[in-house]
């Protein structure tokens, strides 16, 4: 298997465009070790993450509201997270759309039920003035490693 380098992985990830001076010189502090990839993992509250899943928490910290109609889907790497995210998107949707028409025919249910802890997330809903608060579904992995 071939080592990508941090860099690689960042681009390949676009990541470059989330790691801010602030995230970036956060991550200049924090002890960091190389993983099997090659890319490194940053320990940050007691736990070890990539660079973007921190860039992505502090996204979170600072721009997420809860509100009493969020929908907030929680699954560990690996559970049918894709499965998951469907499910809960007909069931809250259920309504909306005719079984012919549902968004889930045509889109993927990663773009249907964005992850709360990637930075791309608050890039989509800023720019995106439609979207009705009321019917929106988060998700977020539970990836902690100690």
């Amino acid at each position: 298997m071939e080592k990508t380098s941090d860099s690689q992985q960042k681009a390949s990830y676009g990541i470059e465009d989330y790691l801010t001076d602030e995230i970036q010189e956060l991550l200049s502090t924090l002890p960091r070790e190389k993983n099997f990839e090659g890319s490194y993992l940053y320990q940050y509250q007691g736990f070890w993450y990539r660079s973007i899943y921190i860039a992505g928490m502090i996204s979170a910290h600072k721009h997420f509201q809860a509100r009493d109609s969020d929908t907030i889907l929680i699954t560990c790497l690996k559970s049918g997270t894709t499965w998951l995210k469907a499910l809960a998107y007909a069931i809250v949707h259920r309504s909306r759309y005719a079984f012919e028409q549902s968004p889930l025919l045509t889109t993927n249910p990663h773009e249907l039920v964005p992850s709360i802890d990637h930075p791309a997330y608050y890039l989509k809903i800023n720019q995106s003035p439609t979207t009705s608060i009321l019917e929106l579904i988060f998700h977020i992995h539970h990836y902690h490693i100690q």
